[in-house]
């Protein structure tokens, strides 16, 4: 699914709500490129894998919803990094989520 979503990355922030979409497999690194993102709604999919430390690189980020999928590993320390963070969900994420 991530291929055919990584051609769309260059209309962000419309791809900003894309919870309940049937999206599998691990983030694709080049979410780190959409750095005017403001809100990012990935949640209710089968999303894989640790959470991408590029994450870390959206400085505009507000709301990041991750929560209920298949995320493994630690929430990346990048994360505090955004400062314009309001709100985080990893509500249903069976990983460490400590930072």
């Amino acid at each position: 699914m991530w291929c055919e979503m990584n051609s769309l990355w260059k209309y962000a922030p419309y791809l900003r709500v894309l919870h309940d979409n049937s999206i599998t497999g691990p983030l694709p690194t080049e979410l780190g490129l959409l750095t005017s993102l403001q809100d990012l709604y990935l949640n209710d999919n089968s999303i894989t894998g640790p959470l991408p430390t590029e994450l870390g690189l959206l400085t505009s980020l507000q709301d990041l919803d991750v929560g209920d999928n298949s995320i493994t590993g630690r929430l990346p320390t990048e994360l505090n990094q955004l400062k314009a963070l309001t709100f985080l969900s990893v509500i249903g994420v069976q990983s460490d989520k400590r930072m």
